[in-house]
């Protein structure tokens, strides 16, 4: 205690005798003597406190308040105190104290509180919220200081990312809710080959769209467990694989799958972040698209295994619309078996990039405007030919989606509502095409 208090500054000023004295005092106070029963002096510097008329100096030289009011609204009105007079009180009514003082007093502060917590009464009272209120405010500018540069981040990022921040600014998450085929990524190695791959894409094309850090940190993929009886029935019916050209994502089991995340949606909402490693969830959680949820499969999953096959633009992902009622005439997504006109069925593909874009913004701000179906058209007029997908050596065609691009059914794609974009291939592993800050891919 002794070392502690030898920081006070009326100790290191000789205006105290010695610091045994104010230790002596400090411990009479803590075997329950009253204060008052101390010698003013005494008093002073156990509270390190100024002489009284300098007190009063210090303290009119930075307000017009009395020493009583200035008290008093230190305890009860913390934030209407102004700079200053949050001064004068941290520094106990001291105005001169040097840099060398100042560090040498620090190290007997924790003493200072001790006292002021067990018998500082309204005096200490007050430098203590003093202190609070001086720290709640450097919190407030910082907050301020960080919103400021965040609003930089996003001034010159895609309208709709602008928007998001503004309406979020980085406190909920933002993003979907996934399922995954077991039997897409049959080993770990896969596994862990695909999510890399895919999480790699999707920061490379949030970063393409100017979404900044604090932003792209809450996005999410919650992923939902797979249903039992969905794996239990498999892709489909014999006549359900025929007419899917190959799809996995046949009827039976994306209606299974409607069903499992229309009951998650109407769960209470979850909270955090989630990963494929955490897939037990109550519901989906607050922030992410309840009007559309993802499907990993096979066909899928092909397009990002194995990596050396995989451009930004030929990887893509089932996006299936939660309340699309099927009927005879779609339930396979085609017409009649002959004809060459496809039939919208609740679901479509969607490059992987995109749905960090424009296939995020079209199902969060104008779901209203833009249907699923609507989205579903513009992807018939994407295609991606097969005679730019590089071959990988070792790799059968027939076990890689990419030997049924040629097609159509297995070649459409979501980009974009601007007809511009439908074709347009980036060539590039990890930026796609309809990316950049100049393609908002809804304006035309």
């Amino acid at each position: 205690m002794e070392e502690l208090v030898r920081g006070f500054i009326r100790v290191q000023r000789g205006l105290t005798p010695g610091p045994w004295e104010v230790v002596d005092a400090i411990q009479v106070l803590y075997s329950g003597g009253n204060a008052t029963y101390l010698a003013p002096e005494i008093q002073l510097g156990v509270l390190d406190l100024p002489p009284a008329n300098q007190q009063q100096e210090n303290i009119a030289a930075v307000t017009s308040s009395s020493k009583a009011e200035l008290l008093r609204k230190a305890v009860n009105a913390p934030d209407a105190l102004t700079d200053g007079e949050i001064k004068i009180l941290k520094a106990r009514y001291w105005s001169d104290v040097s840099l060398a003082e100042e560090a040498i007093r620090d190290n007997g502060e924790s003493a200072l509180l001790a006292v002021s917590e067990d018998h500082g009464a309204k005096p200490l009272m007050a430098i203590a919220e003093a202190a609070m209120e001086e720290w709640r405010r450097r919190m407030a500018g910082w907050k301020q200081e960080r919103a400021t540069a965040r609003d930089e981040e996003h001034s010159k990022a895609q309208g709709w990312v602008r928007r998001l921040w503004d309406e979020e600014r980085g406190e909920r998450s933002w993003g979907y809710a996934a399922y995954m085929d077991p039997a897409a990524t049959p080993t770990p190695e896969d596994r862990e080959e695909y999510f890399g791959r895919q999480d790699a894409l999707l920061f490379g094309g949030k970063l393409a769209i100017g979404c900044g850090p604090l932003l792209s940190a809450q996005w999410t993929m919650q992923y939902l467990p797979w249903p039992t009886m969905a794996v239990a029935e498999g892709p489909g019916s014999e006549e359900d694989v025929k007419q899917s050209h190959g799809d996995e994502s046949s009827p039976g089991k994306l209606e299974l799958l409607r069903q499992d995340f229309r009951e998650a949606r109407d769960r209470p909402p979850g909270s955090g972040k989630y990963s494929y490693q955490n897939m037990l969830q109550p519901g989906l959680v607050d922030g992410i698209q309840r009007n559309v949820f993802l499907v990993i499969d096979k066909a899928s999953a092909s397009t990002l295994i194995p990596t050396r096959a995989s451009r930004a633009d030929y990887v893509w992902i089932w996006a299936v619309d939660p309340d699309f009622q099927s009927s005879a005439d779609d339930s396979s997504g085609r017409a009649s078996r002959g004809s060459a006109q496809p039939v919208y069925a609740g679901y479509l593909r969607v490059r992987l990039q995109q749905l960090v874009n424009s296939f995020f913004e079209s199902r969060r701000f104008r779901a209203e405007e833009i249907s699923m179906e609507d989205l579903w058209r513009a992807a018939q007029g994407s295609y991606v030919s097969t005679a730019s997908i590089l071959r990988v050596p070792g790799v059968r065609e027939e076990d890689s989606t990419v030997s049924r691009l040629s097609e159509w059914s297995d070649g459409h794609s979501f980009v974009s509502l601007k007809k511009k974009d439908w074709n347009d291939n980036a060539g590039n592993r990890d930026v796609g095409a309809a990316m950049r800050l100049d393609s908002t891919g809804l304006s035309g």
